[in-house]
């Protein structure tokens, strides 16, 4: 989801048909895998994103294969509340009015 807001594209614009399953469907690695590649494609292409974002999504690529990745699962919901939200917050805010103690 950060990347279809960042990008402003939705990943079943960014799927390929090697990322789809054996009877040419998306299944449960597909959008995992087009996120992989996208991710590789933008920085090859010299597109670097900011500390909070590529943090923030490389968290949530490692929460895929957890097994109690689930928004349901409340203590997961506040382990991500606290480890992805702060830091893109902070990154705004600074982008938006400067750094802390910046006069």
């Amino acid at each position: 989801m950060l990347l279809e807001i960042f990008f402003g594209l939705p990943i079943e614009d960014v799927r390929k048909p090697e990322d789809l399953g054996p009877n040419n469907q998306p299944n449960e690695m597909s959008d995992f895998q087009a996120v992989l590649r996208w991710l590789r494609e933008r920085e090859d292409a010299g597109e670097v994103s900011s500390f909070a974002f590529h943090s923030a999504t490389g968290y949530c690529l490692k929460c895929f294969v957890g097994p109690s990745a689930s928004l349901k699962n409340e203590y997961f919901s506040k382990t991500v509340e606290a480890q992805i939200l702060p830091p893109l917050e902070e990154e705004m805010t600074s982008l938006l009015y400067g750094r802390r103690g910046d006069a």
